[in-house]
């Protein structure tokens, strides 16, 4: 029966995504250019997204069960083996992305295709879920277009063994989503483009990443001791280049393994995946960047330019930072400064700690996306002590430093294909 199974190769399309806080005014922009389609009486969507703890599944990858329900279904979702789903396989690059999925079938004999679907070496679960209202749209003279209007999305996890999720948050923006099977016309891509603006709409992450944001703040908050910063508004780091985003596994059970003073924090083992767009500005007061996904709120971060402050052969490098929230309407503002460009960043990281200091250092795989160029880098960087243990600023340099080069000793000893560098992200960006 499983041979038999037909399923539904969806047209290649691009994908961009905005959040609004008014979908109202991005309506009325385009009240005659948007006619809307009703599929059915069930406008309500529930989605069901498969991974493990260490998060197997590609960046670029999503794999999920779907189904659609009436608008007045509110209750979480639950793991129901009779209820039928979709079980649908996204896969792109950047914004361009395309999708398998099957028919309906119940949730017991989705979970026999999957592993024949899409084979991995441990099994994927139940993970994260969302449940949002959706509104669709057909835009008048451009074929293969649809906008997408998404709001009271609500976020939930799925514990390991648990048919009931556990609720993570609730959305108060309306998400825009453009999709273009084909290029439009450029007067009907320019009026869209001013409706966004109109709306100050803002680059937003997919539903499957801000649920992974959440899942990280829920974890933290629950599981993460009290830690404190030293060398405050500073960031001390080492950078390297990865050839691939698959390093992060073997790195990570390198250190699970590791009979070094490192090892994978035993209060919060798990790997955060996360994800955030990144666009950098200039002013008169230099470089900084807006960046939008990873927290609930937008923020500002300017950086000061590089120092190394360690030995060259260990290529530990020193910024200072700064970092305001911003409201939309500072967003809106903060946007007359020129724009330099922008990118995508995904990550997967997980917490080392040192056994007999109590430091945390956060080991961080960043894939940026810009166009069809990728960057690809690992990095350790000083994340937080143990509250109780911290030493004075003046102290905590030289020590963090020590700690930060034994890390990357380590490394270039187990992995020699990691190379330490100095490029930045604004760097990789404006080349």
């Amino acid at each position: 029966m499983l041979r038999r199974r037909r399923t539904i190769d969806l047209y290649n399309r691009t994908e961009r995504r905005y959040s609004i806080s008014d979908a109202d005014v991005f309506i009325s922009a385009l009240s005659d250019l948007l006619e809307p389609v009703k599929f059915s009486t069930c406008c309500r969507t529930e989605t069901i997204y498969f991974n493990t703890d260490e998060h197997i599944v590609p960046f670029e990858t999503s794999i999920k069960a779907r189904r659609y329900i009436p608008a007045d279904h509110l209750a979480a979702p639950v793991l129901d083996m009779a209820v039928p789903y979709l079980l649908e396989i996204k896969y792109g690059s950047g914004d361009y992305k395309r999708k398998v999925r099957t028919h309906l079938i119940a949730f017991d004999e989705l979970l026999q295709v999957l592993p024949k679907k899409y084979p991995t070496a441990e099994p994927l679960r139940p993970y994260i879920a969302d449940t949002y209202d959706r509104s669709h749209y057909a835009v008048k003279g451009a074929e293969q277009m649809r906008i997408t209007i998404d709001t009271g999305t609500t976020f939930y996890f799925f514990p390991p063994g648990e048919s009931k999720s556990i609720l993570l948050d609730r959305e108060r923006i309306a998400r825009v989503e453009v999709k273009e099977g084909k290029t439009p016309p450029k007067e009907i891509r320019d009026r869209i483009n001013a409706a966004l603006a109109q709306a100050h709409a803002l680059p937003e992450v997919s539903k499957k990443f801000r649920a992974y944001a959440l899942l990280r703040d829920y974890r933290y908050a629950r599981d993460l001791p009290p830690l404190s910063k030293e060398c405050k508004d500073s960031e001390l780091e080492v950078k390297f280049t990865c050839l691939s985003e698959q390093i992060f596994f073997p790195i990570k059970e390198f250190f699970r393994d590791s009979r070094s003073s490192f090892h994978v924090c035993r209060a919060c083992p798990w790997t955060i995946e996360l994800s955030a767009s990144h666009s950098y500005y200039r002013d008169e007061q230099g470089v900084y960047k807006i960046v939008v996904g990873s927290r609930d709120k937008p923020r500002r971060i300017r950086k000061s330019s590089s120092a190394t402050v360690s030995a060259p052969k260990d290529s530990i490098i020193e910024r200072k930072e700064s970092k305001a929230v911003l409201s939309a309407n500072e967003i809106t503002a903060q946007k007359a400064g020129g724009l330099i460009g922008q990118f995508k960043k995904n990550k997967r990281r997980f917490l080392l700690e040192h056994e007999e200091t109590g430091r945390l250092y956060a080991v961080t795989l960043d894939y940026c996306l810009k166009g069809n160029s990728r960057l690809t880098q690992l990095e350790i960087e000083y994340y937080g002590i143990l509250k109780g243990r911290e030493l004075p600023d003046a102290e905590s340099k030289p020590v963090i430093t020590s700690e930060i080069a034994e890390i990357t000793r380590l490394l270039k000893g187990r992995f020699p294909q990691l190379i330490p560098t100095s490029t930045t992200k604004q760097e990789w960006l404006i080349k």
